[in-house]
């Protein structure tokens, strides 16, 4: 009776072990925002940064199998996903995987948010799901967006050799080329939701590259890729977003 309870117990702690764990994307993609050195544009009004629209598409890019790489003469295959935040997970393994929660579509506008008042910027400015809240009674302006596109293309490189380009990874040669593509839309609105500016886009200015493999580099803005390189790009479009936003209010 004890042996039998003993592996009814040990069943259960293994379940639990194996559970997925949860990992909210926002958080994920946290970075440390560049500081705001000119101070004239800064601004006092209270700005409230609400949810994106979700507005992605499917890529029209074709992606082809990773199987492809085993066959010799095909230097490499590409793979296309228009919603990597579903696909790419932080850590985790096949006994503990990562269940990411959250899109880039609220991600975003928390982590712009955050970024406007840790910078300075607009020490006001808070996210919120609802502007019509009982806490955004004073809002001055509300910053809507919407996500247009992003994209993560992974190359993965055979060289040719088939299944014998474990030895060119072995002395060197880049295995994967991640690159991360990120667009999106923004406009100013009153707490009327009247525009009261001209709808802008900002996106990053190339896209972010990251060869990985057993001699390269595997980490960017201090994450593992290829989420790194979706922090970098979130980065560069809320830094985007930040700049325009300063200088639309100091006209």
């Amino acid at each position: 009776m004890k042996r039998t309870m003993l592996i009814m117990a040990a069943l259960v702690i293994a379940v639990s072990g194996c559970a997925a764990r949860e990992a909210a994307l926002y958080k994920e993609l946290t970075y440390k925002p560049d500081a705001l050195t000119d101070v004239t544009l800064a601004t006092d009004k209270a700005i409230v940064v609400v949810p994106f629209v979700d507005a992605r598409k499917e890529s029209e890019a074709a992606s082809e199998c990773l199987l492809w790489n085993l066959v010799p003469l095909v230097v490499r295959t590409t793979l296309v996903e228009t919603h990597p935040e579903l696909v790419y997970k932080t850590s985790g393994s096949c006994f503990r995987p990562v269940k990411m929660t959250g899109t880039l579509a609220d991600a975003i506008p928390k982590l712009l948010a955050e970024q406007l008042r840790v910078t300075r910027r607009a020490p006001q400015a808070q996210y919120a799901e609802d502007v019509e809240g009982e806490g955004f009674k004073e809002t001055d302006l509300v910053l809507r967006g919407t996500v247009v596109r992003s994209a993560l293309t992974t190359k993965r490189y055979s060289y040719g050799l088939g299944p014998a380009a474990v030895v060119a990874y072995f002395l060197g040669a880049p295995m994967v080329r991640y690159s991360a593509w990120l667009e999106v839309d923004w406009q100013l609105f009153d707490a009327n939701n009247k525009p009261v500016s001209l709808k802008k886009t900002a996106s990053v200015e190339t896209p972010i590259v990251q060869p990985a493999g057993l001699y390269c580099g595997r980490r960017a803005c201090g994450k593992n890729a290829p989420l790194g390189l979706y922090v970098a790009a979130v980065k560069a479009v809320n830094e985007k977003i930040a700049r325009d936003l300063s200088q639309e209010l100091a006209q």
